[in-house]
């Protein structure tokens, strides 16, 4: 262990309070004196002496969870070292975790899966950007409220492990985890996201039953058990639970890892297709409810060990003697002690109908082809434009190349979905969905994956974009009865209203590429004009008449359109909204964003009616005559509001 820190400095940060103590760590409540914020940090214990090898490795783990970002993954801020004790900065929330919450009853598995499916969609997520999280436990979830959890301690251990290395660290191979949830590969240092698919399973086993499903007098029993023994049947303690439920959870927990589910996907997709049944599953015929093409006629009857279980059981009891020396220490496995305590009280919204700038009703052109989407790998920085499109029906986000070609639909939902905003590292897209049938604010990955809803509280969310920090969505909403701009974290929580318009409407907002103001438009002077505030919102200042407002990368300009009234037209501006010029005098333009260096825009332009068909163009500023604008979509893409990756 170490001294207790309360008081001190790491860096800029000031260690307030401790509030959590592990086997590996020691959270502390500090302040962030840089941004005035709250954040939990983690000081990560030595077990050993740490090497300069593992600093290095945990320097590149570390920005690898900086970069994750999901609405339930606890957000990793920064790290850094302190007299060699190396530390995490992450999100603070005040809150319980899932482990609180268990009184030794069973919970539903309706409200079990409920609970468990946006960890699986997290850990879906991460496990797409490579990063297994070993560790997945009760306490170990955070229950911000109600119906946020939010994963915690997210690669602690794979950065203590290590992969190549870990012979380095612990002396022996074996792996670091907590016995009571770690998969049996685990225990001989072998992981991969079929090892978190056995961890969350036996999280969902716990919940349903009351109980977890292998119990020993140490942690070194516990493994061995897992090894050797058949899996108790849930019905044996839920006599009533539904057939369907059981095999989820025992495929879930198959000793064999190729017998689990293949990826956290498909157990997250299992949890959700139980979910959306719930109240009709009896009914349902067991070979109707699965995909046909998945395995699940698993049994828990005695299944014989697979060889590398068999070889697990040898390995584990050749060095048993050096194991329990571990446990002595008390570093080689994880006590599940709930150290994790930075958890959330998240305020909620949600969301109606998008005003300005909609999309164009659906007018199909026989002479304007439609692409067919294709599927894209993670887009490399600077070479996409993200827009909304009806070119399916509904209106759906799409991505494209610059050069005009791979068009991608990222979206499929029954609903519209609008205004897309990048995440500061272009990987992922903030949008407006009212799938849910009230306007929300949700996030997708743009290499594949699943949307998730940040906001759902019966208000109406519209128009959100990303803060430059990645921490914050801002956007407008009609929760006060008026559409006012908001911000929230990309968690759904610190929800505040910025802006207290009475007998008007303010939208449309757009962040400083500092982070500390952002513009809107408002009528509150009976037209539309463009103003900016302080990001907190305070220092309101009007600037030019206008409806949509986009920072230029640098700072120093605006650019901006009018068409809230009669006509379309794109202006630019400096940030004090001084020198207003116009850039497409006569031509039905709207909803343009610059490129990444500036030197350009991407925007939507009609070359007939308001009401298209619409093409986007792009306009090198430095030559901005309509005969140099460049040609990006040949076809209608029936919406717009295009967004250049950044």
């Amino acid at each position: 262990m170490t001294d207790n820190l309360t008081g001190k400095a790491l860096g800029r940060y000031h260690l307030l309070e401790k509030i959590g103590e592990g086997g590996m760590a020691v959270v502390y409540k500090a302040l962030d004196t840089a941004l005035e914020r709250h954040v939990a940090i983690k000081v990560i214990l030595p077990y050993r002496e740490l090497s300069e090898k593992f600093l290095i490795r945990f320097k590149r783990e570390a920005k690898a969870l900086a970069k994750l970002s999901h609405p339930n993954i606890l957000k990793v801020f920064d790290y850094g070292e302190h007299d060699n004790l190396p530390y995490l900065a992450m999100e603070y929330i005040s809150g319980g975790t899932l482990k609180d919450t268990f009184t030794g009853k069973p919970i539903p598995w309706q409200r079990s899966a409920q609970i468990l499916i946006p960890i699986a969609r997290a850990l879906e997520a991460a496990h797409t950007q490579g990063v297994i999280h070993r560790d997945v436990k009760p306490s170990n979830i955070l229950m911000a409220n109600d119906r946020d959890p939010m994963l915690s301690d997210f690669g602690i251990a794979k950065i203590i492990e290590g992969d190549e290395e870990t012979h380095d660290l612990t002396g022996s191979g074996v792996g670091i985890g907590t016995p009571d949830y770690m998969a049996p590969e685990q225990g001989i240092g072998k992981t991969d996201e079929r090892s978190d698919v056995y961890a969350l399973g036996t999280v969902f086993y716990q919940m349903v039953t009351g109980r977890l499903p292998f119990k020993a007098d140490t942690p070194m029993a516990v493994i061995l058990k897992k090894s050797a023994d058949p899996l108790p049947r849930p019905t044996q303690f839920i006599p009533d639970l539904p057939p369907i439920v059981e095999n989820v959870l025992l495929k879930a927990l198959a000793r064999d890892p190729n017998n689990r589910y293949k990826t956290m996907k498909e157990f997250a997709d299992a949890l959700e297709r139980l979910n959306s049944k719930a109240d009709t599953l009896e009914t349902i015929p067991y070979d109707k409810f699965f995909d046909p093409d998945q395995p699940w006629s698993e049994k828990p009857a005695k299944p014989s060990p697979p060889s590398w279980a068999l070889a697990g059981g040898i390995a584990f009891l050749c060095f048993g003697a050096l194991i329990v020396g571990a446990f002595a220490l008390g570093w080689m496995f994880r006590p599940d002690t709930g150290e994790e305590s930075t958890q959330a009280a998240a305020s909620s919204s949600t969301p109606t109908e998008p005003p300005l700038s909609q999309p164009a009703p659906d007018q199909p052109s026989d002479s304007l082809p439609t692409p067919e989407p294709t599927p894209t790998s993670a887009p490399s920085n600077g070479k996409w434009i993200a827009f909304n499109s009806r070119m399916g029906g509904n209106s759906d986000i799409y991505i494209v190349d610059i050069n005009g070609n791979n068009p991608t639909q990222l979206t499929t939902s029954a609903a519209h979905d609008l205004y897309p905003s990048w995440s500061p590292d272009g990987d992922q897209l903030v949008y407006q969905t009212n799938e849910g049938g009230d306007q929300e604010v949700a996030i997708i990955g743009i290499s594949g994956g699943t949307a998730y809803n940040l906001t759902n509280n019966g208000c109406n969310d519209w128009g959100p974009v990303w803060s430059p920090d990645g921490d914050w969505i801002a956007f407008y909403s009609d929760c006060d009865g008026e559409r006012n701009i908001y911000k929230m974290r990309i968690n759904g929580g610190d929800r505040t209203q910025l802006t207290f318009t009475s007998g008007a409407n303010s939208w449309f907002p757009a962040w400083s590429p500092d982070g500390k103001k952002i513009t809107f438009s408002s009528n509150r002077s009976g037209k539309y004009y463009i103003y900016s505030m302080d990001a907190n919102g305070q220092n309101e200042t009007q600037l030019a008449k206008g409806c949509v407002s986009y920072y230029s990368p640098d700072g120093s300009r605006i650019l901006y359109g009018v068409y809230c009234d009669d006509t379309d037209e794109l202006w630019l501006m400096n940030a004090d909204g001084s020198n207003q010029l116009p850039l497409t005098d006569g031509y039905e333009c709207k909803n343009a964003t610059w490129s990444p260096d500036g030197a350009s825009i991407v925007f939507q332009l009609s070359k007939t009616t308001k009401d298209g068909p619409f093409q986007l163009y792009i306009m090198e500023l430095d030559n901005p005559d309509p005969s140099n604008w460049i040609l990006v979509t040949d076809y209608d893409v029936n919406g717009g509001s295009p967004v250049w990756q950044p």
